[in-house]
């Protein structure tokens, strides 16, 4: 897995699963915060709604289950 950015307000983050070609980013609405899987662009062109731009560093997670990934998100804006 590797962590990418994309520019926008609603994902400035996403934490890439190779098995699904999927990113997982978290997501807020109706005051409720989330993990939401985005499907990957070049994997379904059709629903692929995801392009990353960049890598910004590996992820400290081997899969997706892990606890802590909500965390992880919502912290990446504090660092920067």
């Amino acid at each position: 897995m590797v962590i990418s950015i994309r520019y926008t307000q609603e994902m400035p983050l996403m934490v890439y699963g190779m098995k699904n070609d999927s990113f997982t980013i978290s997501r807020v609405k109706f005051n409720s915060n989330y993990l939401f899987e985005e499907i990957h662009w070049d994997a379904n062109t059709d629903f692929g709604t995801v392009k990353p731009i960049k890598e910004i560093e590996k992820s400290p997670f081997t899969t997706l289950k892990e606890d802590g990934i909500l965390e992880y998100l919502n912290g990446f804006e504090k660092r920067e």
